[in-house]
């Protein structure tokens, strides 16, 4: 999703908010953690991501949107799980 992200992170820029990128090699753990350290409430991921952070939900309780990419936009995720 290269030339999303670029999108996404430059709209972060613009309203002042914060990027903190996920990597596609990072592991369920690795994603609980920085979801959860950096007080995500809210994440842009390719398809290929998304199982993974789907996986990583259930301990993410501040995380609230998740927009993937080909316009797919899963939102309230709290209220599927």
């Amino acid at each position: 999703m290269p030339a999303e992200w670029v999108l996404v992170d430059s709209a972060l820029h613009a309203y002042s908010m914060i990027s903190v990128p996920l990597y596609d090699t990072l592991g369920p753990d690795a994603v609980d953690y920085i979801c959860n350290h950096a007080e995500l409430t809210a994440v842009a991921c390719s398809a290929a991501v998304a199982p993974v952070l789907l996986q990583a939900l259930p301990n993410c309780p501040k995380l609230r949107l998740l927009v993937s990419e080909r316009g797919r936009v899963w939102s309230c995720v709290r209220e599927w799980l």
